[in-house]
């Protein structure tokens, strides 16, 4: 990690005066007439890659019309940009799906479920540390109709 350098001007009726200072793992002093200035380092939160703090289950399976809702829970920092894609295509906001991001949760609504909704579902999530993902297999169970046939006698 390089070293931040500091410079500080000072000026009075008299005097102007220009200082540098190099920071080092506590601070930096340095000292004008007779007051003395002492700036403390003050150490960043550490960043930190993508985890999953609430993960999509594996599997989901609902029936043909009902609606569905997957949702995770990411930490990291910075806060990680979240992504999610279906059978390895990117998924977006639509009439049939919706996705929304707040406070660190993801969740995939689609209010009807089709056949052609069932594959493969990953969320991921990415920041300037890293990335990770949790996938969920949606399993869809088509409707049936089931017709009572009677003989008349």
């Amino acid at each position: 990690m390089e070293a931040t350098i500091f410079t500080f001007r000072f000026n009075d009726a008299v005097n102007s005066f220009v200082s540098h200072c190099k920071q080092s793992s506590v601070g930096c002093q340095l000292t004008y007439s007779n007051l003395q200035f002492v700036m403390l380092a003050i150490p960043d939160e550490p960043m930190s890659p993508p985890g999953v703090s609430s993960p999509l289950p594996a599997t989901l399976s609902v029936k043909d019309g009902e609606s569905v809702e997957m949702k995770c829970e990411f930490s990291g920092d910075p806060e990680p940009q979240v992504s999610w894609t279906k059978n390895g295509e990117v998924v977006a906001s639509s009439e049939v799906l919706a996705l929304k991001y707040r406070n660190r949760v993801s969740v995939l609504t689609i209010p009807e479920v089709f056949p052609e909704d069932e594959g493969t579902y990953v969320c991921t999530a990415k920041n300037s540390m890293g990335s990770i993902e949790t996938k969920c297999a949606l399993k869809v169970s088509r409707k049936f109709c089931h017709v009572l046939c009677r003989n008349s006698q």
